[in-house]
């Protein structure tokens, strides 16, 4: 078959009219270096070997891009890309080599990820559930969120300190910020026994 028309088009890309009514979009360089031009003679096989070559380099630059802006894991990478309409397969492929490559890692993210987390006093058990939303492998996850120190109580105090303190007035109070800490994915143990703490100090300043 025979090429009738070379377009140029957005994104790098230009489109290749044939003789049999069909186009493809190919790469601008990978046409380039094909030697595609108008009245190119060119084979279905060789043609289809070209369109999938040219998808793969566009999928992977797409990636790159994706990657640039932020961290990602393996999962939200591969749905980016998918959702931008490219092949599932090349997908997987473009995968492949950024995780060879040590682009993508998704232990160093969950690492990254959930130190963040920790940081600004998200519970063990939120974390572990984010990090699966962001596409972390549960066991991944957990081994993660094991790692982390051990510190709940001290999270509790500081989210207390800097969210809940001036709310807590009287026991109703106190119950209201107990419900709260336990949606946050805290143990009910561990609430508890910080809570009693400023109870204490209320029921000491009632009685003073």
């Amino acid at each position: 078959m025979r090429i009738t028309e070379r377009k140029r088009e957005k994104g790098h890309l230009v489109r290749l009219k044939f003789d049999f009514g069909d186009d493809a979009l190919i790469d601008l360089d990978i046409a380039d270096s094909e030697g595609l031009r108008e009245n190119t003679e060119i084979s279905e096989e060789k043609l289809a070997q070209i369109k999938e070559t040219s998808e793969y380099e566009r999928a992977k630059s797409r990636a790159l891009w994706y990657l640039d802006r932020a961290d990602r894991t393996e999962k939200a990478l591969y749905d980016k890309l998918v959702g931008a309409r490219f092949d599932p397969k090349i997908c997987a492929r473009v995968l492949e080599k950024l995780v060879d490559l040590g682009l993508v890692d998704d232990r160093r993210y969950a690492l990254n990820y959930s130190q963040r987390l920790f940081e600004s006093n998200t519970s063990k058990r939120q974390i572990y559930y984010k990090l699966c939303e962001k596409g972390v492998p549960r066991e991944i996850a957990k081994e993660t969120v094991a790692q982390l120190p051990e510190d709940e109580a001290a999270q509790i105090r500081d989210l207390i300190e800097k969210k809940y303190k001036n709310k807590i007035k009287d026991k109703e109070s106190i119950k209201k910020v107990y419900a709260s800490l336990i949606r946050k994915g805290f143990s009910f143990g561990g609430v508890r026994a910080v809570l009693k703490e400023y109870e204490e100090e209320l029921t000491y300043t009632f009685e003073d």
